[in-house]
């Protein structure tokens, strides 16, 4: 199944980017490198906590055609 070139919508990996700089990285200013590296970790680490919204973020219909 091919996808166009530009479909952030069909990318899970948008979608959890997007809830990270939303929930995590907005308003915040950083040091340096390495506290913005910190940053994405921590909230990586909240993100993958919570299986129920991961899963949410990342199930679409298509996923599972795309399967078989």
């Amino acid at each position: 199944m091919e996808l166009p070139p530009y479909s952030p919508q069909l990318n899970p990996t948008e979608h959890l980017w997007d809830w990270i700089r939303r929930y995590h990285l907005s308003n915040r200013t950083y040091e340096g490198y390495e506290e913005i590296v910190n940053a994405c970790c921590e909230s990586w680490l909240d993100l993958i906590a919570d299986k129920n919204r991961l899963r949410s973020m990342c199930w679409f219909p298509w996923i599972k055609e795309a399967e078989t």
